[in-house]
């Protein structure tokens, strides 16, 4: 999967994933390469096929470069996302490089 681009000047993104049934809440977990922290958020909105996040200063404030998203939503396997916050320099076409959780190997 090709990494997303997060633009820091936005203050929502939709994700569009398909085949997950109905849920009526699912959150984000953000963690820079090579950092500890974790930022989670819940999801601003839910729909048959869409999940959109609304992000606030902490992830504004937050380092450029290469994160690892997992998205989890009621009664599905957590979703990972390649992420890329700020400048697109050195965001590569793979997801390599971008996750270290054990749970995104291989997904």
């Amino acid at each position: 999967m090709k990494p997303i681009h997060i633009n820091k000047k936005v203050a929502k993104t939709t994700f569009q994933i398909d085949n997950f049934r109905n849920a009526e809440t699912a959150t984000i977990e953000i963690t820079r390469m090579g950092g500890r922290d974790t930022i989670i958020y819940p999801a601003l909105e839910v729909t048959e096929d869409t999940v959109t996040f609304m992000w606030d200063n902490a992830l504004y404030n937050a380092r450029s470069g290469r994160y690892q998203g997992i998205i989890r939503i009621d009664g599905c396997k957590p979703f990972c996302v390649p992420l890329h916050l700020g400048c697109k320099c050195n965001m590569g076409s793979s997801e390599q490089g971008y996750f270290t959780s054990k749970e995104c190997v291989g997904c």
